[in-house]
């Protein structure tokens, strides 16, 4: 298995009118890129930032949202969303290494836990491969 150097994350608080962008460098390449935001407020509508793909969004009294990317190549990536209206929001985003020669079969959104490993390995099915996270 590889070393887990590819799993960072990173967060902040903040309150702006649109999330300022959050940034990780990557050693390998295929990272799957994940960004959440959850706002203060339902009335705010969050948007995918530039090159990310929005998940989901959820707005009751407090607005969510979700995005990602497959970086192609290794190196600093930053991730934002566009918002509506001024905001107190949290922020994360998280880097999973892909797992090419994981050989369990896997649909998308699967997760997958190696308990034969300490501590356990956790992956991810998105985009047709695994990506490890811990």
């Amino acid at each position: 298995m590889p070393a887990l150097s590819d799993v960072i994350l990173r967060d902040t608080i903040a309150n702006a009118p649109t999330p300022a962008p959050l940034s990780i460098t990557t050693t390998v390449a295929g990272d799957l890129i994940f960004a959440a935001v959850s706002g203060n407020h339902g009335g705010v509508v969050y948007t995918a930032g530039s090159g990310f793909s929005l998940n989901n969004f959820v707005n009751g009294s407090d607005a969510q949202a979700t995005e990602w990317a497959l970086q192609s190549s290794p190196g600093s990536i930053s991730a934002t969303f566009g918002a509506t209206s001024n905001d107190d929001y949290a922020m994360a985003l998280i880097a999973f290494q892909p797992q090419p020669s994981f050989s369990v079969p896997g649909s998308e959104g699967d997760l997958y836990f190696d308990v034969s490993t300490v501590p356990f390995t956790g992956y991810l099915y998105h985009s047709s491969s695994w990506h490890q996270f811990a």
